[in-house]
């Protein structure tokens, strides 16, 4: 008994040392995404989003971010290409501290959207929000892994992406 006790002791210790964000660390990482989507007809997505934030309270990030979007709707009997480019910002909260945590994340973003098949080049304005549920588990004390389901709104539909990304997170020197 005394052996478990001092092994979950070591366990619950460890954890409390594992990556605990304080106001004004800074954080670098990224995600990519597949994901499909339920409007008329099915879709294909593909996402790469690299991202950069710092925390304003231990358990607040704010982030900003540069989505790169491939989108294919041949496989749905349509001829058209698309590639989006959006810049944003993303507000993510983790409401326990340690080596790994559960998150709730919010972005909106803004950007162009271009069609490459089309007979006609057209470049369209384009906007999103979406709404995350996810965790993320370090690794290291500063690099960790996350994973979320990411619900998008579009302006002409919506989808649903599982998401996982990798997170650097670095402490500014206090002077």
């Amino acid at each position: 008994m005394k052996k478990i006790i001092i092994l979950w002791l070591a366990l619950v210790g460890t954890h409390a040392l594992w990556a605990q964000p304080q106001k004004g660390d800074l954080t670098i990482g990224g995600r990519v995404a597949t994901q499909w989507s339920w409007q008329d007809s099915p879709n294909q997505f593909f996402t790469i989003e690299p991202r950069f934030g710092g925390f304003i309270t231990p358990h607040f990030l704010l982030e900003g971010n540069a989505t790169y979007e491939f989108i294919d709707y041949r496989w749905t009997g349509d001829t058209s290409l698309r590639f989006n480019f959006l810049t944003g910002a993303s507000a993510t909260y983790y409401p326990l501290s340690g080596r790994w945590s559960p998150l709730i994340n919010g972005q909106v973003s803004v950007g162009v959207s271009r069609s490459i098949s089309e007979p006609e080049f057209s470049v369209n304005p384009y906007f999103n929000y979406a709404v995350g549920l996810g965790g993320v588990f370090w690794l290291q004390p500063r690099l960790g892994l996350e994973a979320m389901v990411q619900g998008e709104f579009r302006q002409y539909g919506y989808s649903i992406a599982p998401r996982l990304g990798m997170r650097y997170l670095w402490r500014r020197e206090k002077g």
